[in-house]
């Protein structure tokens, strides 16, 4: 029951890939990119947030969306100011984030939900995002780790 779980009615085929519809975002999905119009963009946007807690690479993503990396690199630059890779860390840091707040489930539990398989590895990522650790950010805000 991983969180992209909760739009899998809101899925549709446009024939090339699987990508959510426009201006539907998971919760704790990066907010600052509600208003791209670069379609590659939006589609590889709703596909990341399907693809939350897997490993993916942007190989992985340029060839689901049939285009090369360079390509896909180039639209997000321009669109957005970031690589693909930024966008991708910071959706599964603010999901994190939100799961932190949310809900009682551990570190561990999300760190895999976001897609990190090594707890500590999320950790390092988490507080270089956030300027604490998952736990000390949890603290912050009132809940118990």
């Amino acid at each position: 029951s991983d969180i992209s779980n909760l739009f899998n009615k809101s899925v549709f085929s446009n024939g090339l890939h699987d990508v959510l519809p426009p201006r539907v975002l998971m919760p704790g999905a990066a907010e600052f990119a509600l208003d791209v119009n670069d379609k590659l963009v939006s589609q590889t946007q709703y596909w990341f947030q399907k693809k939350i807690s897997e490993k993916v690479t942007l190989a992985d993503v340029a060839n689901n969306m049939l285009v090369s990396e360079k390509t896909l690199a180039r639209h997000f630059q321009k669109a957005l100011g970031i690589t693909p890779h930024t966008y991708l860390q910071r959706i599964r840091m603010d999901s994190a984030k939100n799961m932190l707040l949310h809900s009682d489930l551990s570190i561990e539990i999300i760190a895999e939900r976001v897609g990190y398989r090594d707890q500590s590895f999320f950790e390092r990522v988490f507080r270089r995002h956030a300027g604490l650790t998952p736990s000390k950010y949890r603290k912050s805000l009132g809940r118990a780790p």
